[in-house]
């Protein structure tokens, strides 16, 4: 016998939710209506990445060249699913930051990248953007202040990434990860959750596929649990996702 469809006309799950769930371990991924819609030209967007972990205990070695470089491959990665849809789009780095900030009785390492976009006019220089910070300037903490990130709002962005590892460092136990996948829309009702569902699945899968999530193997995940819902105007798709295990097919 075929499995029930799910009901996507209404807030709903398709599988009993796990027990006792602490997601320390993720992705929230927020995007706004410009980001599905057609380019404007000479409009500016922005799309912000941010990679945390647990930070390493005092006294280790030490650095944010890791998190950089992923923060800057997955905002590259969001840009160049941009630049598919428009040949037209250019990018730059327009903000960036490196810094550990307290958490509990620990603290948090992260990278934060935050890139604009535009479909110049014809002749029209995009602008220069960042220059990669050096080895040495990522040994510690650098780039923007909290103060200049507050004054750009990087999570007003047309999207906004966060890849997050709150696990302790030496942990290697495969927790269930999170892909938390949202959108803003203009009504405050939606006759079927289906497209949004597909298209957190769609993005779940292209970031394990495209950067191996770490600790995991680089095998698809299982879809242990989906939920979706409205909330202020924001459509949420949750995925509760097992590592190293076969994916099970969407229905």
């Amino acid at each position: 016998m075929s499995p029930e469809l799910p009901d996507y006309s209404r807030p709903s799950v398709d599988v009993d939710r796990p027990i006792g769930a602490d997601w320390l371990w993720g992705v929230t991924h927020t995007v706004r209506p410009e980001r599905l819609a057609p380019m404007v030209p000479e409009v500016d967007y922005s799309i912000t990445v941010r990679v945390q972990r647990q930070a390493a205990e005092a006294g280790s070695d030490s650095t944010f060249e890791e998190l950089y470089a992923r923060a800057t491959t997955i905002a590259v990665a969001r840009c160049d699913d941009f630049s598919q849809k428009d040949p037209g789009v250019r990018y730059w780095v327009r903000c960036h930051a490196w810094r550990a900030v307290p958490a509990g009785t620990g603290s948090l390492a992260m990278a934060i990248v935050m890139m604009g976009l535009m479909r110049p006019a014809t002749g029209q220089a995009p602008a220069p953007g960042k220059q990669t910070p050096t080895t040495d300037e990522l040994k510690t903490s650098g780039g923007a202040t909290m103060e200049e990130l507050q004054q750009r709002s990087p999570q007003r962005a047309a999207e906004v990434f966060v890849e997050f590892d709150h696990r302790h460092p030496a942990a290697n136990d495969a927790l269930l990860f999170m892909y938390s996948y949202s959108e803003r829309v203009a009504v405050d009702a939606v006759d079927s959750f289906e497209p949004f569902v597909r298209r957190a699945e769609h993005n779940a899968r292209a970031h394990q596929a495209l950067f191996d999530v770490p600790g995991t193997p680089a095998t698809p995940f299982s879809v242990r649990h989906r939920e979706w819902y409205l909330a202020d105007n924001l459509v949420t798709v949750e995925l509760h996702l097992k590592p190293g295990q076969p994916a099970t097919a969407s229905v």
